[in-house]
């Protein structure tokens, strides 16, 4: 099915194609802005776990 959908591009004028890729290009851009918003903020959530973790386990080791 997948290489169907390929040949079909492939034999596509060039104009054709240029409106594909575009609609293609209008789906794909938001997901990707998306998806890089969330591993930045996963990233944050990770490093400021770490630091807290870290806070709290040598707060630990002076109280006992």
């Amino acid at each position: 099915m997948l290489n169907s959908l390929i040949d079909t591009f492939i034999n596509l004028d060039e104009n054709n194609k240029s409106k594909v890729m575009n609609i293609v290009s209008k789906i794909i851009n938001p997901i990707k802005l998306y998806l890089i918003v969330v591993i930045f903020l996963l990233l944050i959530m990770c490093i400021s776990n770490y630091y807290m973790c870290r806070k709290f386990s040598s707060f630990n080791l002076i109280n006992n």
